[in-house]
């Protein structure tokens, strides 16, 4: 479910941090997860739906059928340590807000996809604003799809501290805003006044959000 260019940088991002053991947060049809297997040591994948224990079948892979919430807690409880965690259920501001804070506290490098979807954007960077570590959110960019913003990749690293304007770096990113204003591209928006009226909203929400964080 992720596009070549997310591949590509989840595939440098495992290289360049050496990554052996990976938490996956979402397992969602497994194709991440059975790439991964292949790739790294062991994994360790939560999702609430059934078909996470799927993952079974692979002789690497520990698959976890609980929250997102239950599942950090427990394992940092645990003591785990993960070189890697990619964070992609819950897809509101409180899920991924829940779920970075909780993955920043077990993993060294944190890997965000849809990071261009507006509500994880938000839940994202109220959760840096609390991390004060160096992050980037527009490492690959996002794409429209039903009148929304999609996909991305977005990094945090959690013991890299920035102590000066830690949100400076993606708060508002160049490719984020840009993706935003591709709406004059997309013909059949221009049939649809309700979309540009909420386009504006959320457009006012992003920059509030900045303010507020600073």
């Amino acid at each position: 479910m992720m596009s070549l260019e997310e591949r590509l940088v989840l595939s440098g991002v495992l290289t360049a941090a050496d990554c052996r053991t990976v938490l996956e947060l979402g397992y969602g049809e497994g194709g991440c997860t059975r790439w991964l297997s292949h790739h790294c040591d062991s994994v360790v994948t939560v999702d609430l739906d059934a078909s996470v224990n799927n993952a079974f079948a692979l002789w690497n892979v520990v698959p976890m059928q609980m929250t997102t919430q239950r599942a950090l807690e427990q394992l940092a409880k645990q003591e785990d340590r993960f070189d890697l965690a990619i964070v992609d259920a819950g897809h509101d501001a409180d899920s991924v807000l829940s779920d970075v804070l909780g993955a920043a506290k077990i993993a060294n490098v944190l890997l965000l996809h849809d990071i261009f979807y507006p509500p994880t954007r938000r839940g994202a960077m109220q959760a840096v604003s609390q991390l004060n570590c160096w992050h980037n959110f527009d490492v690959a960019t996002g794409y429209f799809k039903d009148d929304v913003l999609w996909g991305g990749i977005g990094i945090i690293c959690p013991n890299l501290a920035v102590d000066d304007e830690p949100l400076s770096s993606s708060t508002l990113g160049n490719d984020y805003i840009r993706r935003l204003f591709e709406v004059r591209k997309q013909r059949h928006l221009f049939k649809a006044p309700k979309w540009l009226v909420r386009f504006t909203q959320l457009l006012a929400k992003v920059w509030d959000d900045a303010s507020d964080a600073r």
